[in-house]
């Protein structure tokens, strides 16, 4: 498997992650790229490409396209286990992809709901305050579920609704 990126650095981007940001196709981020109006770099016995962030969100402010938070990192937020409709920042689908965003996002806040159960709530908490101490918890419980107390962990009870959930992070 030599010559594929394994541990995400959050400093490269995809053709498809990046075309997602300026809201084309992974073909034309291409071609901007094979054209040097996009710096990028191959990686080693593909022809796969990799962009820096830094690259791109150059790119997008020199052609007047917008930037989105998430690109910037202006709103580290990383959610998991919620509501339907409750999403604050990235959702994760798994918690496995929360711990991925995690090391690639290095998060300022993290919204858990219970939704996939308290006790992994309450694992992923213990586990984020571990590693990113100053990451700001909030765990979403649901109205019949039990009381947890943590040090450093904002609890709250639904129902509640977005604005406060966003408050929360």
């Amino acid at each position: 498997m030599s010559g594929t990126i394994h541990k995400c650095d959050g400093r490269t981007l995809t053709t498809g992650e990046c075309a997602r940001f300026c809201n084309t196709s992974a073909r034309t981020v291409s071609k901007w790229c094979d054209s040097g109006r996009l710096s990028c770099v191959r990686l080693p016995g593909s022809l796969d490409r990799r962009i820096y962030r830094e690259d791109l969100i150059e790119f997008m402010s020199s052609h007047g396209l917008r930037l989105p938070p998430e690109l910037t990192g202006a709103t580290r937020t990383l959610s998991f286990g919620l509501q339907p409709g409750e999403c604050v920042g990235l959702l994760a689908a798994s918690a496995f992809d929360l711990g991925v965003l995690a090391a690639c996002e290095e998060p300022r806040a993290i919204v858990l709901g219970d939704a996939e159960g308290v006790a992994l709530a309450v694992r992923i908490a213990e586990s984020i305050r571990a590693l990113y101490p100053s990451c700001a918890i909030t765990v979403v419980l649901s109205e019949d579920a039990p009381a947890i107390e943590f040090a450093d962990v904002r609890v709250i009870r639904r129902p509640c609704d977005l604005n406060q959930l966003l408050a929360a992070a």
